[in-house]
């Protein structure tokens, strides 16, 4: 293999993220090492390489399993969308049992049979789980010796791309035989990863890919029902520009103050004291998009969605009227890892394409995750939004300060640097009595007016004067 050829066919895998970062997949014919503790996900990525090989490439595959019996394979990875007796009725794939294989003798039976099912369905991908069954069983150099006489001419002379699993006893790091060095042209490590305060992380490190330049790093990856996603981190740069098209918050003063409502795609964000009217407002904007018509979302962190109808409710608003406009979904950041949140919004966002968002309560988000974690999400669901088009409002809780509302803003000043429209409520004193504050202190593309205005919630509902 020729890692200066310009020229390397790229083998997709079908795994969003995976083939973005490598761009474009694995090198056509090279022998890629998985190696991972249990449970971090070695098999599930493997059954998704040979999957999306048949079923979108028209790739055929063959995955050898010693570690697992047809009808498990089968029915775990039904769980996950991949449908792989459909496949193998086509002629696309098969499926050699090896789990019994216990003596030399066998285990060269199970390669003639590899071998055999290879030629019959003319495979182009190749899966072995796991490598741990031949090394409990040979010699250190018998395990080089037979990859590199099987395996190896395999791959070259027949155009097969193939993954290796190996197991690795919990707490142990070093794939061990040399196996790596020698016969692969690809490792990547799966790991468990402990967070300081939220969910254990599936981790990936791809270590070494040839024909592929090097400084991967590390990823996230979640598995879910749709089989497993690579999280690739979104960066800062944005290329769509914000729409003229201006839509009301459904308080006609505070899009006054916007230059007639916020414009549409717009990433917002409402910051203030707890009792100050953050949600009220937020909901407002949202009760006025379901009022248009518009497709509407609330995702809340901090109150069920049976709350808020009741709420809903309560303010002289009938369901039936926003129901087929508005939804309200209710989640805990604190069972997700911010990878497997962030693909939780994107899979949201996908379902019900919404032209209003509000996401209220990120502060339960800031609390599960660290700091460089929870700017990264919200950096993330800017991406989202704005790859669907959608005009989101953040909501935060924040010590707000009459005479220096910023000071203590922390992490939140850095949200408020993301956003394309800031809002901040605050308790200001006024004739011996407490009364709640409005100002817009940021709003691109926009000549925003930066007057103070007291908000007042009656029966509900947000009023705004001077």
């Amino acid at each position: 293999m020729n890692v200066g050829d310009s020229k390397l066919e790229s083998v997709p895998t079908g795994i969003p993220g995976f083939d973005q970062i490598t761009n474009g997949g694995f090198v056509r014919n090279s022998i890629v090492l998985f190696a991972g503790n249990p449970g971090t996900g070695k098999s599930t990525f493997a059954a998704k390489f040979i999957h999306e090989g048949a079923s979108k490439y028209k790739e055929p595959g063959v995955y050898v399993s010693f570690a697992e019996s047809k009808r498990e394979f089968y029915s775990y990875m039904a769980q996950l969308g991949m449908n792989f007796e459909i496949l193998e009725s086509k002629g696309l794939f098969r499926f050699i049992e090896a789990f019994t294989a216990s003596e030399k003798a066998s285990v060269e039976a199970v390669l003639d049979e590899m071998l055999e099912k290879i030629q019959e369905i003319g495979a182009k991908r190749l899966v072995i789980d796991s490598i741990t069954a031949l090394t409990n069983l040979f010699t250190p150099m018998e395990v080089r010796a037979l990859f590199h006489n099987t395996l190896y001419r395999i791959c070259k002379d027949m155009g097969i791309t193939a993954i290796i699993i190996a197991d690795l006893p919990v707490g142990e790091t070093s794939v061990g035989h040399g196996v790596e060095e020698f016969i692969t042209d690809a490792l990547i490590k799966l790991e468990l990863t402990e967070t300081s305060i939220g969910p254990p992380k599936r981790m990936m490190e791809i270590i070494k890919m040839r024909g592929r330049p090097l400084g991967f790093g590390k990823y996230e990856f979640v598995i879910y029902e749709k089989g497993i996603d690579i999280y690739v981190p979104m960066g800062w740069k944005y290329e769509w520009k914000l729409s003229n098209e201006r839509i009301s918050t459904g308080i006609k003063e505070l899009d006054d103050l916007i230059g007639g409502g916020m414009r549409r795609g717009c990433f917002g964000i409402i910051l203030g004291q707890s009792g100050t009217g953050k949600s009220i407002v937020a909901r407002n904007f949202l009760i006025a998009g379901a009022k248009s018509k518009e497709k509407s979302l609330l995702l809340t962190f901090q109150e069920s969605s049976e709350q808020i109808w009741k709420f809903i409710e309560e303010i002289g608003l009938q369901q039936d009227e926003l129901r087929g406009y508005l939804t309200i979904i209710s989640l805990y950041p604190g069972r997700l890892t911010s990878g497997a949140l962030t693909e939780l919004m994107k899979q949201i966002f996908e379902r019900y394409r919404p032209q209003r968002v509000v996401v209220d309560g990120i502060n339960s988000i800031k609390r599960v995750y660290d700091e460089e974690e929870f700017v990264e999400f919200i950096r993330s669901l800017k991406f989202i939004s704005k790859g669907n088009g959608s005009t989101v409002l953040l909501v935060g809780a924040v010590n707000l300060y009459p005479n220096n509302l910023l000071e203590r803003a922390g992490v939140m000043g850095d949200i408020l640097e993301i956003a394309e429209l800031g809002i901040l409520l605050y308790l200001d004193k006024v004739d011996d009595r407490w009364v709640r504050k409005l100002v817009v202190i940021k709003a691109k593309g926009t000549r925003h007016s930066t007057k103070e205005l007291m908000l007042e919630i009656k029966k509900g509902r947000p009023y705004l004067n001077e």
